[in-house]
């Protein structure tokens, strides 16, 4: 979990949230010669007939040795309290898959009161396929305050395309 995180500070740190779009970054460990990689934000939107969400959610995708996850993200000012014990539902055109989350949750208070939560997922090479070639997607996580769900349109999934040769 340490090595995601650390990747997730060196996506923080190269601005990968500005909103021209998802960025790669990767870089080789020092110490071990371990490849690494992040890769995010893709945007989501709104699900019809689902909850309005008073916030953001993202996707990212981090990796490190054989370690590979899909990373659900959500920032706004209330706290969700994501579940790390409930699976994601994904909806991938139209066919149901769940992925179990990784344990462990990453929340803060950023600034003002707007805080942050991502929620782990380990991935496989072909889930990242069959996302990057979806033309759409709808996944809901669980949490103690609120559902978050949201939809991504073949637009938004085709950047995903960056990552799939990475993921093993």
């Amino acid at each position: 979990m340490r090595i995601l995180l650390t990747v997730a500070i060196s996506l923080a740190v190269a601005g990968c949230a500005a909103p021209a779009g998802p960025k790669l970054v990767q870089k080789t460990d020092p110490y071990n010669k371990a490849q690494q990689y992040a890769f995010g934000p893709v945007a989501t939107s709104e699900c019809p007939g689902a909850p309005r969400l008073n916030g953001d959610a993202s996707l990212k995708f981090l990796g490190a040795d054989d370690l590979h996850a899909m990373v659900v993200g959500y920032g706004g000012y209330g706290w969700m309290f994501l579940q790390t014990t409930a699976p994601i539902d994904i909806l991938i055109d139209g066919k149901a898959e769940q992925l179990k989350p990784v344990n462990s949750s990453d929340r803060e208070v950023v600034r003002g009161g707007y805080v942050t939560e991502d929620v782990y997922y380990p991935v496989k090479k072909d889930f990242v396929q069959r996302l990057a070639a979806a033309n759409q997607v709808r996944f809901r996580v669980l949490g103690s305050k609120g559902t978050l769900e949201r939809c991504m349109n073949a637009a938004q999934l085709s950047t995903i395309n960056a990552v799939v040769p990475l993921v093993p």
